[in-house]
């Protein structure tokens, strides 16, 4: 996932639970926080609000900007699984971030090939080993 600053360090989490808390509905500072939980390592924590996130964001919402939220919440939720030892779960996730991104790629306004060729590059550097 994207790396967001620890804005709120010396409070810990609790800047992030109240930001959390006082738009429930908004995917972006669920995403905020799983982060936050995943920096200090608590992993199904952050899984469980990732997955709130994830229920925010429809598979076929027409904003560009909510499916690259969903691309980073789908590649979170496949890395806070695999460091729990949920293999299955991680690879679905997984397969589903790739499907997201090949989404965002065949969907985007540009023809430049070389802008094509980064969202091929991440495709196939994320695809597993014989995927």
């Amino acid at each position: 996932p994207l790396l967001v600053p620890d804005a709120f360090a010396g409070e810990r989490l609790a800047g992030y639970r109240r930001g959390a808390a006082a738009h429930p509905d908004s995917a972006l500072r669920r995403f905020h926080l799983a982060i936050a939980y995943g920096m200090r390592r608590r992993f199904a924590d952050g899984a469980r609000e990732l997955d709130a996130a994830l229920a925010r964001l429809p598979a076929d919402a027409p904003d560009a900007g909510a499916q690259v939220l969903r691309a980073d919440v789908l590649l979170g939720l496949a890395q806070y699984r695999a460091a729990q030892g949920q293999a299955e779960a991680s690879a679905a996730a997984l397969a589903a971030y790739l499907e997201t991104v090949a989404k965002l790629r065949d969907g985007m306004r540009s023809r430049d090939p070389f802008v094509r060729a980064e969202f091929d590059l991440v495709l196939e550097r994320r695809r597993p080993a014989g995927g």
